[in-house]
């Protein structure tokens, strides 16, 4: 029965440490463009990116400094969002929306402008899910069609995933002293 006690604690010590093999994703990359097409003619009324069109990586730090390449965007993104599946693929990386909420809006002519903030997850190319956080920021009037600027920054989790790790080996331990017993 030990024996069994010991396979069965063994193997759920595995599969946990497991599931933490990957690293968190740290780091910035910004994304800009020069063709989002908006609801209305001016950022201080608008709600929504209908359509994207010419978005490209503008740097990165950390993990993600090295990437570089086409960048795609669901659409049409509505500003005060919930849930939003591969909001965001650039590289093998996806970023899958939480939600998002405009932070400011205002201005007018040239001069007006609209922020939205957000928050998700962020993966790939061997990376963990790591929090991340969500900026979009476009300024402009008199054309529905304007540039804009975004920032995806991840926030790693700050120690949980060491903290299950020794706890996983700290049970194994306790397991182990109970045996010899």
């Amino acid at each position: 029965m030990k024996k069994i006690t010991i396979i069965a604690i063994t193997a759920a010590l595995a599969v946990a440490a497991g599931q933490l093999n990957a690293d968190p994703i740290s780091g910035t990359i910004d994304f800009a463009g020069f063709g989002a097409t908006f609801d209305t003619t001016s950022r201080a009324t608008d709600t929504q990116v209908t359509s994207w069109n010419g978005i490209f990586i503008g740097g990165g730090t950390g993990e993600l400094a090295p990437y570089s390449g086409s960048v795609t965007a669901a659409q049409p993104w509505i500003f005060n969002n919930g849930a939003l599946a591969s909001f965001i693929t650039f590289d093998g990386f996806t970023f899958d929306l939480n939600g998002s909420y405009v932070i400011a809006q205002g201005g007018s002519g040239p001069t007006a402008y609209v922020d939205v903030f957000g928050s998700g997850s962020l993966y790939g190319n061997g990376y963990s899910d790591t929090a991340t956080t969500f900026s979009f920021s476009s300024t402009g009037s008199g054309s529905s069609v304007d540039s804009f600027q975004a920032t995806l920054t991840a926030v790693p989790d700050g120690g949980t995933t060491v903290a299950l790790l020794g706890g996983a080996l700290t049970a194994l331990g306790l397991v182990r002293r109970k045996m010899a017993v």
